[in-house]
């Protein structure tokens, strides 16, 4: 099935036939999804991966390639790693395609001129930031992306080496909420959470993860690092995700038991290679008063509201996952407060399909809504630091304004996008929306009712998986029995990473956080620029969220948020034959096309939709047929619904189109949105501007561009662990 004249006719030497190769059938779509190159030679896919996890009918003939021959029919499974790097040392590896998004992927050295925001290659290019660098791959540079991950000799350190090196790479920052007392000190309490990414051929060896060399994905390498990383934070609870049954009995049990003076709670699973949610606590201060480990697809509504009849396509695949929730109710028998020494902590995973957002909002708000009920209403989940007679009131609000909650989660669900299919240019998503707000209107992007109607538009322009009529039928279903989501009350979840850079921001900026805009912003715009990095993607994706009675002292900081001197660097002896001048203007370069993307492709879509004219208009005819003064919040939210729902079918395709074409490219998006941000307002957004001019926080959107994709050398999973220090008030 390969193509002999393609490849005769391209530029590519013999050397590279085999990489070739490799490249023509991972863009090739089998119907039984599995890759046939050769006689007997298949590449292991997912789904082949999932079916033969356990390796026993396959024999290793080659432990270095993880190649194995089946003892049933004689073929190999392959996992060979030819990988090359770019100028900030990416591994760069060709990706199995991925059908669901719009970019195409494209060999390291091609070459990008045009500034065409339609163009698939351009896309690709700017999110890898290869662009226009043909002339400038010099194999030596690198050498230079020790910046980001440390001196190469790090991966041959041994544990107490590596201790040390983590302590430095990450350092706690304190809030300015911290005054560092000695009351705060004795009860403080430090939580880590962390997807430390499964080990396993349908995770880490996984062909999704092959950017990376194996050796680096190899789980004895990763686990020395993820246990070097766990000392040198020194959490007090963990709530871990992705942690196999395998992994949990044969590596973080023996370590992290009584003897050793730890207990943990493990949602297991049928199978042992599949990954999961593990917390691991210090004992004798935490003493384990209740828990439940929840499978999320078992929390649904009796009256159809959420997730609408039975048998529809959006309630049968939110039914199929396999998700678990972990809930435990702690007593810290060390705090000096006895009144405040009872907690909750909750650790999830959410779905990880960036096309179905719904089902991971789904998940998250029902999950709210069965702890708001679980801590209210049952009665063996009461604190005894708070009184009966507020339990006994029934007022929701009140009582989990009183319940000390801590909440971990992977939501695999981004801070906010930019679309053209809502009333609101930029859109939390479904996930965030629920955790700031406790509800979801049906005119919300990851709302059901509205992905299902994207996906009847593709359906019917011939772009969509689903049959246009099966589609519509679905829609009528879930119209006749969805309502708006709302939970009882409002938790009042706030993220501690948003809230950490927030406050900061504003102290540094206007002196104070008495700004309304500080009170009144719970968009997430402060989140940090990415807590995963994979060659297709980097964003925020992970979060903790704590209620009321808690308040942060610390937190983690990111590798990328340090200053990295250049100067000092290019000093050293053994760094003197590089250029770092030049390897530090071509990535200023490249970042700088970057952003011109990003200004590119906003203003496109602005007008695709025409937002700001049209709604300025019709705010303007509003105006003059009522009294603004006491109907302009109607007058407003009149307009964003006239802007969403006035257009002909073949408009609304169009900006179904416009949202696919970009939503799926908005990796490193936010940092350069957000309001937050003076080098956005005076520098960023100007093309000329001097990047020796920078500042700190440019700095840190420089370095998480440049950092390397994860796993790596020093980073033994593809998400960054998030930790902070805490007292209940």
């Amino acid at each position: 099935q390969y193509d002999h004249q393609q490849y005769e006719n391209s530029n590519y030497s013999n050397n590279n036939y085999n990489q070739l190769l490799y490249m023509h059938h991972d863009n090739m779509v089998c119907e039984e999804e599995t890759i046939i190159i050769g006689d007997g030679l298949i590449e292991v896919d997912d789904d082949f991966a999932e079916e033969h996890d356990d390796y026993t009918q396959f024999e290793v003939i080659d432990e270095q390639h993880k190649v194995m021959r089946s003892n049933s029919n004689n073929g190999i499974i392959s996992d060979n790693n030819s990988h090359s790097t770019d100028l900030a040392g990416n591994n760069n590896d060709h990706q199995p395609h991925d059908h669901t998004h719009t970019h195409t992927h494209t060999h390291q050295h091609t070459h990008y001129s045009q500034f065409d925001p339609m163009d698939d290659n351009y896309n690709y290019a700017m999110a890898h930031g290869v662009a226009n660098n043909e002339e400038h791959m010099d194999s030596e540079l690198s050498d230079l992306d020790f910046t980001l991950l440390g001196d190469p000799t790090i991966q041959f350190a041994q544990t107490e080496s590596l201790e040390s090196f983590y302590r430095k790479d990450r350092e706690f920052s304190p809030t300015m909420d911290n005054n560092n007392n000695s009351k705060d000190n004795a009860n403080r309490i430090r939580i880590l959470s962390w997807n430390i990414l499964a080990d396993g051929v349908n995770y880490a060896l996984s062909t999704r993860h092959r950017y990376t060399p194996i050796a680096f994905r190899d789980w004895p390498y990763r686990l020395k690092r993820i246990f070097a990383s766990l000392d040198a934070y020194e959490p007090d609870i963990m709530c871990l995700q992705e942690t196999s049954g395998r992994m949990y009995k044969e590596d973080f049990l023996p370590r992290y038991n009584n003897s050793t003076g730890w207990d943990s709670i493990h949602a297991e699973l049928p199978r042992d290679n599949s990954q999961s949610d593990t917390i691991i606590f210090k004992t004798p201060r935490f003493e384990l008063l209740n828990h439940e480990i929840l499978k999320l697809p078992d929390i649904t509504n009796d009256d159809n509201s959420i997730l609408g009849p039975s048998g529809n396509m959006f309630r049968s695949f939110y039914e199929q996952q396999t998700e678990h929730a972990i809930i435990c109710h702690f007593k810290d028998t060390e705090s000096t407060e006895l009144n405040k020494n009872e907690f909750i902590v909750v650790s999830s995973h959410l779905f990880w399909d960036p096309d179905r957002p719904q089902i991971k909002s789904a998940q998250m708000f029902l999950l709210n809504q069965y702890i708001l009920n679980l801590l209210c209403d049952d009665r063996d989940w009461r604190l005894s630091t708070i009184p009966d007679t507020i339990y006994n009131n029934g007022d929701k609000k009140q009582i989990i304004d009183r319940v000390p909650i801590f909440f971990c989660c992977d939501t695999n669900s981004v801070p906010c996008k930019i679309t053209c299919v809502t009333p609101d240019l930029y859109t939390k998503s479904g996930v965030n929306y629920i955790m700031n707000y406790s509800k979801l209107s049906p005119n919300h992007l990851d709302y059901p009712l509205t992905q299902f109607t994207l996906r009847f538009t593709r359906s019917v322009d011939g772009h969509g998986l689903y049959n246009a009529d099966i589609v519509s039928d679905n829609i009528k279903a879930l119209k006749s029995t969805l309502k708006p989501w709302e939970l009882p009350c409002d938790v009042e979840w706030k993220s501690v990473y948003n809230e950490y850079n927030k406050q900061r921001f504003y102290h540094n900026n206007t002196g104070s956080e008495s700004s309304n805009d500080y009170h009144d912003d719970r968009q997430n715009t402060f989140e940090p620029v990415f807590t995963n990095k994979i060659p297709e993607f980097a964003e925020c994706i992970d979060y903790m969220y704590h209620n009321k009675p808690i308040e942060i002292l610390s937190v983690l900081k990111f590798p990328y948020e340090k200053h990295i001197q250049y100067d000092q660097i290019q000093e050293s002896y053994d760094y003197q034959y590089l250029d770092f001048t030049g390897y530090v203007d071509q990535r200023h370069e490249q970042y700088k096309v970057f952003k011109q993307r990003f200004i590119s492709s906003l203003n496109y879509i602005k007008r695709m939709r025409s937002r700001n004219i049209d709604q300025l208009l019709f705010c303007g005819f509003m105006r003059e047929i009522l009294d603004y003064n006491h109907f302009g919040q109607v007058i407003n939210d009149i307009a964003k619904l006239f802007i969403l729902y006035y257009c002909t079918q073949d408009t609304y395709s169009k900006l179904v189109s416009c949202h696919d074409e970009y939503l799926s490219l908005q990796s490193f998006w936010r940092p350069l949105y957000s309001n937050h941000s003076r080098t956005i307002t005076h520098s960023d957004n100007d093309p000329n501007f001097d990047f020796d001019e920078y500042d700190s926080e440019f700095m840190t959107k420089f370095n998480a561009y440049n950092y390397p994709y994860m796993p790596n050398r020093k980073d033994p999973s593809d998400h960054f662990a998030l930790c902070c220090d805490y007292v209940i008030r």
